[in-house]
């Protein structure tokens, strides 16, 4: 089962007690949350790590009161593709 932490300014997930990737993110004006960068080891691929990681986002960011900027692709395409991340975009 994999589990997934917030630092500072990232959300690393871990698979069983291991770090298997990272989605990066940096605060703009107090309320916006940009996610820069999301990587899952390629050992890990194929997992939906990564979806897990972007949803971890979405969640913080909601539950803050914030929006979503995703600069980062594959956060962009997720968040694209998943009708109810829709309302916490910038």
């Amino acid at each position: 089962m994999a589990e997934v932490k917030r630092t500072e300014n990232s959300f690393d997930v871990y698979q069983d007690g291991a770090k298997a990737g990272t989605m990066q993110f940096h605060m703009n004006n107090g309320d916006v949350m940009e996610i820069t960068h999301t990587e899952v080891d390629e050992k890990y691929s194929g997992q939906g790590l990564g979806k897990q990681l972007v949803r971890a986002g979405v969640e913080y960011a909601e539950k803050e009161n914030y929006k979503i900027e995703p600069t980062c692709s594959y956060a962009r395409n997720i968040i694209s593709k998943t009708p109810e991340f829709q309302d916490i975009l910038k």
